[in-house]
């Protein structure tokens, strides 16, 4: 038996620039819609990928964020 995982683009959205460009496409996409309502949804749908994709990418380390101040 074949076993077929749910397909998640979030999981290849690894980097700042692919984000960029997958929201790009979205917008291009959902602009193609006559329904406005269906357009609206179809890019509201790319953005909540977008957002779980930053959250899956690593982190900047330390050494590049800013100092806090100890008050």
């Amino acid at each position: 038996m074949i076993s077929v995982s749910e397909f998640k683009p979030e999981n290849y959205l690894h980097t700042e620039e692919a984000v960029t460009d997958y929201l790009n496409a979205a917008l291009e996409e959902a602009n193609t819609f006559e329904n406005l309502r269906e357009g609206a949804a179809y890019f509201a749908d790319a953005l909540g990928v977008a957002a779980r994709a930053r959250r899956k990418m690593p982190t900047i380390t330390s050494s590049t964020q800013r100092p806090r101040s100890h008050s």
